[in-house]
């Protein structure tokens, strides 16, 4: 009785009801279109600027920081060659452009260091580069204190264990950091693909949809 009712009820409504109810359709699927593009719009934007502001940054960072720890090696080896060749000069022309190296370094590890940690893995990995980089610079001047004695059995004897040991893993760390944070970036890179596709569809169904409400309204209409 009631499914009888109904549609004879809808067929007695005048021509400005129809019109009321299918634009009130009409309005409550654009509200919540809108609504729906605007809360995807805000996390892609969110997920932009993640990368722009801290992944990106985080990851040349760390590669800077790979890349110093190397050119610090080769400035020790060059104070190693003056005291083989007993040339002071370039002794300490090594050790001076060791230090200042040194400084760049230090500055673009806290550089990395103010950046948001994205992860307690990324945490715990800045942590022990730090451990591991104090390390390494420790026993450099351990090198330097036996370049100047002309101890050089020893000079040799650090470099080749713990010098390059503590380097290896400071390294093995500022590698780690970057591919902490590439893989971070990937997975966002990812999801602000599906959540464009999600919206893309969303906006092609929806004016499917308002295309169907329209043709069914003029239909009513008459």
């Amino acid at each position: 009785m009631k499914s009888k009712r109904m549609p004879a009820m809808f067929k007695n409504l005048s021509i400005g009801q129809k019109l009321g109810c299918g634009f009130a359709v009409l309005a409550l699927l654009v509200v919540g279109l809108a609504w729906f593009s605007s809360a995807q719009l805000s996390r892609l934007n969110d997920d932009t600027s993640r990368l722009a502001d801290n992944m990106l940054p985080s990851v040349a960072s760390s590669g800077k920081i790979n890349a110093y720890l190397l050119d610090t090696r080769r400035l020790e080896l060059v104070s190693v060659i003056g005291a083989i060749s007993n040339d002071p000069a370039e002794i300490e022309d090594g050790i001076s452009k060791f230090n200042h190296l040194k400084e760049t370094f230090d500055a673009e590890l806290a550089h990395y260091g103010s950046l948001p940690f994205s992860t307690p893995e990324e945490r715990s990995n800045y942590d022990k580069l730090r451990s591991a980089t104090n390390r390494y610079f420790q026993l450099h001047e351990q090198v330097v204190a036996a370049i100047r004695q002309q101890e050089l059995s020893k000079v040799t004897a650090l470099r080749k264990n713990e010098t390059r040991q503590a380097l290896e893993e400071a390294m093995g760390y500022a590698n780690q950091l970057r591919e902490i944070n590439e893989r971070i970036a990937f997975d966002q890179t990812n999801e602000s693909h599906h959540a464009y596709t999600q919206s893309r569809n969303m906006v092609l169904g929806a004016s499917l949809l308002t295309i169907l409400l329209l043709v069914g309204l003029a239909w009513w209409l008459t």
